[in-house]
């Protein structure tokens, strides 16, 4: 902790000095609650305590220098810069470089940071119980995901026009010189199985010096491997946009990646898109997945469908929202999973009411088929009170276990205060 504080102390000490010209506003946020809950099946009780807090301190607020003269001329921009603090530690962004040629007005070619392959376009949603679980990020298929992470350093050399731009990337394998990291040794307990150690406070194992993280070595590019690809963006009018994008491991590694995205929106109300994201390795098959979806929003409700087809499968999702009424909202996601083998199911329903007096009355029923006649149902009733005192939510609910038939569930009574 205090070689923490004093590399904290140096860090804002430095940018007193540097930024003296400008104030260093910092921004403090955080949150506690305690929680009493029972669960109704084995009748266990007691208190659950959590808190978080963050405190950001800005040092670089961004610039951009440049000679805006004629053309040609070199251009860069640093992005935001922070020290964040939180529970869990100090950590240290470093500002963002964007370093550019302009070599005519339409003609520019990026040689800082480093281009990127990422695809996705065609990601899979997020499903009820990817929510009811908590995941940050979609379970029910395997995108695909591109094997084109190796290439770490190029050149990105972009037209742009009105209504459209193309980008033509250059990337190497690593690059002419080789660079190693000496292994990191620590207090640990428990083996890894490959050579590192790691703590772990509940084995009970009295905690000796090991190797904590392995030493390392980054290759040089000795057998030249270079990638090439293209990004194009065409926005012919305002109700239709393509973006397609394809790279190529040119030598050694022959993989291909291609993404694309087409998106049509004829008025204000309707909006309809399609994606296809494939990935063809070396000596392997090609694979891809596509996802499409359709969008309209009215008064008094919005209602989306969302489709996706991977891992041989295809899934899709509804979801209405309607607020008919003032304070009323009202939602209903519906969704079908393995269309094309097993024909699952899920359904949640959700209401809640917003009192003028902070109290908010809520309601979820969530049904999932499972693969089985009887299904299984979930529910959720409670009621917020977020007016009784100031920064301060309260909250009672009873959840249901995943079948109401088998488990009756848990009752919480909670008190968030917040800043």
């Amino acid at each position: 902790m205090k070689k923490l504080t004093l590399v904290l102390a140096m860090v804002l000490l430095i940018a007193g000095f540097v930024f003296a010209g400008d104030p260093v506003a910092a921004t403090l946020t955080g949150s506690a609650s305690v929680t009493w809950g029972i669960d109704l099946e084995n009748q266990a009780t007691g208190f659950q305590n959590s808190a978080s807090a963050t405190v950001t301190v800005p040092l670089v607020t961004g610039a951009t220098m440049s000679n805006k003269g004629n053309v040609p001329y070199g251009s860069i921009s640093l992005g935001l810069s922070d020290i964040k603090i939180t529970e869990d530690g100090v950590s240290v962004s470093a500002p963002s470089v964007t370093a550019k040629l302009i070599l005519t007005d339409a003609l520019d070619l990026t040689i800082y940071g480093v281009p990127s392959y990422a695809i996705g376009q065609a990601s899979p949603f997020m499903s009820i119980s990817d929510v009811a679980n908590g995941e940050s990020s979609p379970t029910l298929a395997d995108a695909v995901d591109p094997d084109l992470s190796g290439y770490t350093g190029g050149v990105t050399l972009t037209y742009s026009m009105d209504m459209a731009s193309l980008a033509l990337i250059l990337t190497s394998n690593n690059d002419w010189d080789s660079s190693s990291t000496d292994a990191v040794y620590g207090w640990a307990n428990t083996d890894n199985g490959d050579g590192t150690w790691s703590m772990d406070d509940s084995s009970g194992v009295v905690p000796s010096w090991h190797i904590v993280t392995a030493a390392s070595t980054t290759p040089a590019n000795t057998s030249n491997d270079y990638s090439a690809g293209a990004i194009l963006t065409l926005t012919p009018v305002d109700m239709l946009s393509v973006n397609f994008k394809a790279a190529y491991g040119v030598f050694s590694a022959a993989d291909f990646i291609l993404s694309s995205k087409l998106t049509v929106a004829p008025t204000d109300m309707l909006s309809v898109w399609a994606a296809l994201d494939g990935s063809l390795p070396n000596g392997g098959t090609f694979a891809y997945d596509a996802s499409f979806g359709i969008g309209v929003t009215t008064d008094p409700a919005d209602l989306s469908v969302t489709g996706y087809y991977g891992a041989d499968d295809l899934e899709v999702q509804t979801v209405l929202s309607v607020k008919a009424v003032e304070n009323l909202s009202l939602s209903e996601t519906f969704e079908l999973y393995s269309v094309l083998t097993a024909l699952d199911f899920a359904s949640k329903t959700a209401l809640s009411y917003s009192l003028d007096s902070g109290f908010k009355p809520y309601a979820n029923v969530t049904y999932y088929n499972n693969g089985t006649a009887a299904g299984t149902l979930q529910l959720q009733l409670g009621v917020e009170a977020s007016k009784l005192v100031e920064n301060t939510v309260f909250k009672v609910d009873w959840t249901s276990g995943s079948d109401i038939t088998t488990d009756k569930g848990d009752v919480e009574v909670s008190a968030t205060i917040s800043y």
